[in-house]
This record gives C-alpha cells, structure tokens and sequence, in this order.
C-alpha cells in the first residue's frame, strides 16, 4: 500500500505528534485562552483542517489561535506543505513539551 502524502501543512505538524487529537484540541484551546482568544477547536474541525476539506473558513480567534500554537498563519496551515522552506512562520507553541 502506497502511502497517501499530507494534504496540508497542519497535517504535516502534526503526524509526529505523541498526543491524540483530544490533547491537541485541548492545548490549542488552552494556547489561545492563555493569549486572550476565545477561541474554539473540535476534533472533527481538525481533521477537516488537516485534510484540506474544510466546509467553512476558520473564524478570526481560531485564525490567531493556530498561528499561536502551530507558528503559522492558517492560509499555510491549510495550503499543501511548501517543499523547501518555512516562509511567514509565527512564534510558535509547536511543538512544546
């Protein structure tokens, strides 16, 4: 079987990652209250975000909630992965602990 490659740059931050959807949906969450967002996140939205096939675009707390916890604006977060550099990248939580 063929391995499907990342349709997006989220999904690429965070195939390595040690936490199930759940901690992450709950520490962007906890990222964004800690820096003034009210932002929200679902683990359904998530995986929408992850595969490209978002129905809706992300509101502005949850917009400046992922350039605070992913270190980069959600147009890049959603866009296929860039293959050499990391242009236009945030300060970043991600990855922390």
């Amino acid at each position: 079987m063929v391995a499907q490659e990342p349709a997006t740059l989220l999904a690429v931050l965070v195939a390595p990652s040690e936490r199930t959807y759940e901690e992450i949906v709950d520490e962007f969450i906890r990222c964004a209250r800690q820096n003034g967002e009210k932002a929200t996140l679902t683990v359904r939205t998530l995986q929408r975000w992850m595969t490209g096939r978002a129905r809706t675009a992300p509101r502005p707390t949850q917009r400046r909630g992922a350039c605070l916890y992913w270190g980069y604006p959600m147009s890049q977060l959603l866009a296929p992965p860039p293959s050499a550099h990391d242009p236009g990248r945030c300060h970043a939580w991600w990855p922390h602990r």
